[in-house]
């Protein structure tokens, strides 16, 4: 008879989590926004973050840059709260490491996507916020030298998802998604109510129209980052899209795919946002390899069982 002793190892629920966690990171491409829209190869540095091992940062929004400083708005989210809120952080564009950061704004609902809009020279921040069923207006105030988001008025009663604000097609528009399946919708704003209401869903036949980011005008053209996902997975690129409306019918032409070069351990990335000749990404990718395999496994065990549900489906029929 044989014996065959096992040895039992203990890993605490702390540990576990940091084995399957996934998290976002920031960083700026090096290319010109010329070699990025022409499709060339591109490379980035990250930003270096001393609290990576207490919090992610994603869906970042440059606000300003000097010659030695740039500052950003970012959705952080800590691995004990799980719960997003809007940062502001100074980055060293030297070394590329986060040399400051404040909270901008916590609300009971998870917050993220913090865009905005200028206007008389004050800064006005409307981050995603389904988690309260509306889309609110806050503005970029300093209370004490410290920076606040101060709330100023609700723009939208519908809950909605990922959302840009602009005049770059001829009218002030609200583009944003209703549902929450990476599709388009149009918001416009109602001249009574003075809220953003639902004008029409853009008709596409293409998947991955859930906005990565703000509009932008390059050299007198229209573009807008979308993103790229699969039933299974959530923000494994970025797709930069040409804009071409015309009257009811909007056209988006295909430019150029970003994907993340990480390969195995990587989920991907989901933004992309310009200003000032900057351009900031966030990439999604495990911590570990042992991560990486749990997310994988999870990935297939979710397309097995969508493809046996489709093919009760059919057998039904």
């Amino acid at each position: 008879m044989i014996t065959i002793n096992y040895k039992i190892y203990c890993i605490d629920m702390k540990s576990l989590e940091y084995i399957k966690r996934c998290n976002y990171s920031l960083a700026f491409i090096t290319e010109s926004l010329d070699d990025i829209i022409a499709g060339k190869p591109i490379h980035w540095r990250k930003v270096i973050d001393p609290l990576y091992k207490e919090r992610w940062l994603a869906d970042p929004f440059i606000l300003d840059a000097t010659s030695t400083e740039i500052s950003v708005m970012a959705e952080e989210v800590r691995y004990d709260t799980q719960k997003g809120r809007i940062v502001l952080l100074t980055i060293r564009r030297e070394t590329m490491d986060i040399r400051d950061w404040a909270v901008l704004l916590e609300e009971k609902w998870h917050l993220s996507f913090p865009n905005y809009f200028r206007k008389d020279g004050r800064v006005f921040v409307y981050p995603e916020s389904a988690g309260s069923g509306k889309l609110y207006l806050y503005e970029l105030v300093y209370v004490d030298g410290k920076p606040k988001l101060k709330k100023c008025e609700t723009l939208c009663d519908s809950v909605i998802w990922d959302t840009d604000i602009n005049d770059l097609c001829g009218d002030d528009l609200m583009f944003t998604s209703s549902k929450d399946d990476y599709s388009l919708d149009i918001f416009e704003k109602e001249q009574k109510s003075g809220l953003f209401v639902y004008r029409q869903s853009v008709q596409s036949e293409q998947q991955n129209m859930r906005l990565a980011g703000a509009m932008f005008k390059y050299r007198d053209k229209v573009y807008c980052p979308f993103q790229v996902s699969t039933p299974c997975r959530y923000g494994v690129a970025v797709e930069i899209k040409e804009v071409h409306p015309e009257k009811d019918i909007w056209i988006f032409k295909h430019v150029r795919t970003i994907n993340h070069p990480q390969g195995w351990k990587s989920d991907g990335l989901h933004t992309f946002n310009t200003y000032q000749g900057l351009s900031v990404i966030d990439l999604h990718a495990t911590n570990t390899y042992m991560g990486a395999l749990i997310r994988d496994l999870v990935t297939w065990r979710k397309t097995i069982k969508q493809k046996v549900n489709s093919l009760k489906k059919s057998v039904s029929k």
